[in-house]
């Protein structure tokens, strides 16, 4: 009786390690952090580290399109 729970012990922890684990490589490796642009600006495809102003007036919602009019 007493090797079962170890055993399930075992189990349970190796679990809990294996998920923190992938856990950690998901939000330090995998996860990449894309900037939020405020309305009326937009993030360019190109060069994702700073939000740009959109050309057109009144604009609310902006893509990082070649365009940079949308």
């Amino acid at each position: 009786m007493k090797k079962k729970i170890i055993i399930i012990i075992s189990v349970s922890i190796s679990i809990v390690v294996v998920s923190l684990a992938i856990f950690l490589v998901y939000y330090f490796v995998i996860r990449k952090d894309k900037l939020i642009c405020e309305p009326g600006y937009y993030l360019p495809e190109d060069d994702e580290s700073q939000c740009l102003k959109c050309s057109l007036d009144k604009c609310k919602i902006c893509s990082g399109t070649k365009a940079k009019n949308t």
